[in-house]
């Protein structure tokens, strides 16, 4: 008899202890699962955006701005070169893939970029006029294409704006060719965005 009883109680403490551990692993694991809640929380589609937004953002030839995704780039960074080996001038050319309308950058650095900047005041067409870039004077000139290079007529005129501005000890050019009205109201968004990076000394 009493070593039934004894044989009872071992049984009684062993399902106890048994019950104990099941109870303990079950409080680590709720307590690991919410620990681990908090990273549902983050949005994917945030940081893609956050990502896109710092890596359109582009500082070229003394100048900040936003390249559209739908810009496709041509070529970037196109030396000019004299017979002396001194770069007259930097070109980076895209395209618009939603409309083919073609943007330009040309920089004319040192000296020389100043000349060609008094030069272009000089000699201001009465189509051309004055304007204010992020605060920076600047020439916008305009004029329609109607024929293409080999002189044959397009089916449909082209518009080429182009800035002019002296920035960071050299002249800027910003030539955006396109369809007219497309041109314009692209242009004008495009030029208002630009700001004018600090020259590091």
């Amino acid at each position: 008899m009493k070593t039934i009883m004894k044989n009872f109680s071992l049984l009684l403490l062993f399902i106890g202890i048994f019950a104990c551990k099941t109870q303990k692993n079950q409080a680590i694991s709720v307590k690991s699962a919410s620990i681990e809640q908090p990273e549902e929380n983050i949005s994917p589609n945030n940081k893609e955006q956050n990502s896109k937004l710092l890596d359109n953002q582009v500082q070229k030839y003394g100048i900040i701005f936003t390249r559209p995704e739908n810009w496709k780039t041509d070529y970037e960074d196109l030396k000019s070169i004299n017979r002396q080996g001194k770069i007259m001038s930097l070109e980076s050319v895209y395209t618009d893939t939603l409309n083919s309308t073609r943007i330009q950058f040309v920089f004319h650095p040192g000296k020389n970029g100043k000349k060609i900047y008094n030069y272009k005041i000089k000699n201001l067409s009465k189509t051309g006029k004055f304007i204010k870039i992020d605060g920076k004077q600047a020439i916008e000139t305009s004029e329609i294409i109607r024929y293409n290079g080999k002189g044959m007529p397009i089916d449909q005129p082209l518009k080429r704006t182009k800035i002019s501005l002296l920035i960071n000890e050299g002249e800027l050019d910003i030539i955006y060719t396109g369809k007219q009205q497309e041109n314009d109201k692209n242009f004008d968004q495009f030029i208002q965005s630009i700001k004018i990076a600090e020259c590091k000394k």
